[in-house]
């Protein structure tokens, strides 16, 4: 038997893996057997029992850098643990993150026994998440998974697999832009799709959806970022509609090719919606997701204004009623923006960060805030005032309204209430909804009333500024 013992971030406490041997019926002294400096996912063990695979980082509590996959042979004693992936720049167990909760649990992780030489992982490929096999010499092999009508290859995502230890087909969870995700099947080389469930179609034939245009955007510095523009169904409103700009959270999650209702919500009511991958987006190499530590607000805000003017060239557009709204660190952005260009008529934050050193006493999560800022705010107290959107709070002009859970431990509601009260003394509608019994999640597991809650409140600020 294998016990772990989790990386523990504030005290940096490594993580363990102790060996457990029965040794007929009385089980031997733990033995440590390896430790690693950041934490161990998805333990899973050969098929021949010889060896252990995991997926983690020896990074302690970095954040956007890549997750790899670990193997470690119980035999010799005292091997070593070997890195599978160190030469992909890319985060395995990484899955595209959507207004569900799918992608935050652990990462899947199989060892078939009928392909004892691959290991079966996600990975983040862009906006995508990719299922793919990793031989035991480190190459990366992604798995085609035959296009199952009506899925487009390419543009759609993987959120969860499963392989039984001896079974010679794999099940998997896909998802797109208009399908919220079925289960399909599929032979270990990702051919001969089958559908298993269909759980979907009789909603899918009630609603109309759009499909989202992908966007080419090259931003201030040359580099390529990802955007998607959704405008509403062909049936809802005239052109030119309302643009929203949407800043997913993290800040390091990636967004893109699946089902997001918020989205389809917003178009459904005739509102353009803007999302995309800024600087700080894992799916893209460590460069580009870690690009922004000690410096939010600097190449990422680029990065949003780059894919701004792209939707804007759109005639379907309207350029002169855009909104911007985000959660947690998207609604930190959207502060940052509002207190740097009065050209948007609405805002809205949820969760949202406003001053970073009050934030890290706040907070449950002190290790976060290091490695984000490079520092904290004892060492370089100068750095967490620049980049606190309340000091901005001068600037700002555009009306905001501030969503909070009130049991939020990672962004507690007094990041809200300090921007709500400097406000309160500008030339700027500003409004302050609480959402009791709610933590950082709602908008992802909240109460079905409290979600409804906060729907309406964000259907009435848009209506209200947008209209």
């Amino acid at each position: 038997m294998v016990w772990c013992r989790p990386y523990e971030a504030k005290t940096t406490a490594p993580a363990q893996l102790w060996l457990i041997t029965d040794d007929e019926g009385y089980p031997s002294p733990a033995a440590l057997i390896c430790e690693q400096d950041g934490p161990i996912l998805a333990l899973t063990c050969a098929p021949n029992g010889q060896a252990l695979a995991w997926i983690g980082h020896a990074r302690g509590a970095a954040q956007g850098v890549n997750g790899a996959l670990f193997t470690l042979a119980l035999a010799p004693k005292g091997a070593s643990a070997v890195n599978l992936t160190a030469a992909l720049d890319r985060s395995i167990g990484l899955c595209t993150r959507a207004d569900d909760a799918r992608g935050l649990a652990p990462p899947d992780l199989a060892w078939p026994a009928l392909t004892p030489d691959r290991l079966y992982v996600i990975y983040a490929e862009g906006g995508a998440s990719r299922l793919a096999w990793v031989s035991l010499d480190g190459d990366l092999h992604p798995v085609a998974l035959g296009a199952p009508s009506p899925m487009i290859p390419g543009a759609r995502s993987c959120l969860s697999f499963s392989v039984a230890q001896n079974a010679a087909r794999l099940a998997c969870v896909i998802a797109d832009a208009t399908h919220p995700g079925e289960v399909f099947s599929f032979d270990l080389d990702g051919g001969h799709p089958r559908a298993l469930s269909a759980e979907n179609e009789t909603w899918l034939r009630e609603v109309h959806l759009s499909r989202p245009a992908p966007l080419e955007v090259t931003s201030d510095d040359g580099a390529t970022v990802q955007a998607w523009l959704l405008l509403p169904p062909p049936d809802v409103g005239m052109p030119p509609y309302p643009l929203i700009l949407q800043i997913h959270g993290g800040p390091h999650y990636a967004i893109g090719d699946r089902f997001y209702f918020e989205f389809q919500r917003l178009a459904a009511q005739g509102y353009a919606v803007l999302y995309g991958n800024p600087r700080g987006s894992q799916g893209y190499g460590e460069t580009f997701a870690t690009q922004i530590r000690g410096a939010w607000g600097e190449q990422d805000y680029a990065d949003l204004m780059a894919m701004l003017t792209v939707a804007l060239a759109s005639p379907a557009v309207d350029g002169t009623r855009l909104a911007v709204t985000g959660v947690s660190y998207g609604g930190y952005m959207t502060h940052v923006i509002i207190g740097r260009t009065t050209r948007f008529r609405a805002a809205i934050s949820e969760n949202g960060i406003s001053d970073l050193t009050s934030i890290f006493t706040q907070s449950a999560h002190q290790p976060f805030w290091r490695w984000e800022m490079g520092t904290d705010p004892t060492h370089d107290p100068e750095r967490y005032r620049r980049m606190s959107p309340i000091n901005a709070a001068r600037q700002i002009r555009t009306p905001l309204l501030l969503i909070h859970a009130e049991q939020d431990t990672n962004v507690p509601i007094r990041q809200s209430e300090e921007l709500y009260a400097a406000l309160q003394h500008m030339d700027c509608p500003t409004a302050l909804v609480r959402i009791p019994e709610e933590g950082h999640l709602i908008n992802l597991i909240g109460r079905l009333g409290h979600r409804q809650q906060r729907a309406q409140a964000i259907d009435q600020w848009f209506a209200r500024f947008l209209r």
